[in-house]
């Protein structure tokens, strides 16, 4: 859709240009100008109930046929890291009953490669192993004390292990015995931790931007709209029974509503502006059109759960 308006936008441009080409005069430009715009607007409408009216009629139905219910989104701790945490933990770990196996690990770990190639493309992800909260060591503090470092998940495949540090709202912890930003201190303690010496390592700092760790390179940045796409991309394979497929999207809405604390209510401003844009009035469809364009992950996901 954000292409479709992009499109719609140039064809208005076009059209307005013409109309200034063939005028003559600045006063036979003014006096047109009300037909051009009453033209303007036949072109949208004719072009919107063309290619947007039947869109807008499905999303219609797929949403009033209910949507797959994101489950800490509704409860109300779609923002809690913890729980968000256990809940990525799940699906990453293909040993659960989500029915994906490692499909969603493969996913997310394609999409990673995407962005750093350096990341190896022969990882066996089949008997990987997944923990979250996961406890990679100690340090020295600041008085001699050890400091403890928790990643919140780690995934550990043969001759691979990936550490996923998650970030919904808050940034890196500060640690009472240590002058060392938390991401620091974890590349100490994983460097220093002899269970990962033979291994190679993935670090990915999961946030609401994607951002690296901000200096630190070796923290890959990934968003939570990239793990959508994960999602999305397995989605679309084909390759999903019913019980994964439904699974696997209330995961995603969940990811892209949770962490936002917009839970259902902007599936309800689209199901609006849809009702709106259905009936004609032109600021509705412009309307509902930069809507889709805006939540365009999150509206393929839901025509793409109610297949």
């Amino acid at each position: 859709m954000s292409n479709q308006l992009r499109a719609v936008i140039e064809r208005i441009a076009e059209a307005r240009r013409a109309e200034i080409g063939r005028s003559n005069t600045v006063g036979r430009s003014s006096q047109e100008l009300p037909a051009v715009i009453d033209r303007i607007r036949r072109a949208y409408h004719d072009d919107w109930e063309q290619q947007s009216l039947p869109f807008a009629q499905a999303l219609l139905r797929c949403v009033s046929g209910g949507i797959p219910v994101p489950t800490l989104s509704v409860c109300g701790h779609g923002t809690a890291e913890t729980r968000y945490t256990q809940y990525l933990a799940h699906f990453l770990d293909p040993s659960r009953l989500h029915g994906l196996g490692s499909g969603y690990l493969d996913s997310v770990i394609s999409l990673l490669r995407r962005n750093d190639p350096s990341i190896l493309a022969d990882i066996d992800t089949a008997l990987a192993q997944t923990t979250a909260e996961c406890d990679i060591g100690r340090i020295p503090g600041d008085d001699g004390e050890p400091v403890g470092c928790a990643v919140d998940v780690v995934v550990e495949c043969p001759g691979h292990i990936i550490f996923i540090e998650n970030k919904i709202k808050s940034g890196e912890s500060p640690h009472r015995n240590s002058r060392d930003r938390q991401l620091t201190r974890y590349d100490r303690a994983i460097d220093g931790n002899p269970t990962y010496e033979n291994l190679t390592k993935t670090r990915v700092y999961l946030t609401q931007d994607g951002k690296d760790g901000l200096g630190l390179h070796e923290w890959t940045g990934l968003s939570h709209s990239d793990l959508a796409e994960a999602g999305l991309d397995l989605l679309r394979s084909g390759t999903l029974a019913h019980i994964a497929r439904e699974n696997l999207t209330r995961f995603v809405i969940d990811v892209l509503l949770g962490p936002y604390e917009k839970a259902e209510d902007e599936v309800r401003s689209l199901e609006q502006l849809a009702n709106a844009a259905i009936r004609t009035d032109f600021s509705a469809r412009v309307r509902f059109d930069r809507a889709v364009s805006r939540n365009q992950m999150l509206v393929d996901l839901l025509m793409e759960g109610s297949q």
